[in-house]
């Protein structure tokens, strides 16, 4: 897996965190609080309509040319051009990093990282539950 590759990694799980309001609606009085509930579906809500503003083709097209620039700097390191090479993966990180698109999925970044602790908490009240009103297939 290339560098860019593990970076996006990541950011690409976020829409998996829009499953998390369906598993909380059936959460037992117990476990999740219902202000829990309300700010886990917010959060999810947000992430849903953050992620609506990333054009998903102009990242993966960046990610074509961050295989073919990681390609072109390993050459020029493997033809010992090792001062090139650096100056050619700082540009291409400049450039990607003042990507429109990038700043946009940072920020969803920043609206999941916020959610984390909802997350391990819904994680931990449900840990120990049998089967039945928290199961995910119920609740899709």
């Amino acid at each position: 897996m290339t560098g860019f590759a593990k970076f996006l990694l990541p950011l690409a799980l976020l829409p998996t965190l829009t499953l998390l309001p369906a598993l909380a609606l059936s959460q037992p009085a117990g476990g999740m609080s219902q202000e829990q509930m309300r700010m886990l579906m917010q959060g999810a809500a947000q992430i849903q309509a953050c992620l609506a503003n990333v054009d998903q083709s102009k990242l993966e097209e960046m990610g074509k040319k961050a295989e073919a620039v990681q390609a072109e700097v390993k050459q020029m390191c493997v033809n010992g051009e090792r001062d090139q090479a650096q100056a050619r993966a700082i540009a291409f990180g400049r450039e990607f990093a003042e990507s429109d698109d990038l700043k946009q999925l940072s920020m969803c970044g920043e609206i999941a990282k916020a959610m984390i602790p909802q997350i391990i908490a819904y994680a931990e009240a449900n840990e120990s539950n049998p089967e039945g009103s928290t199961h995910v297939c119920d609740n899709l």
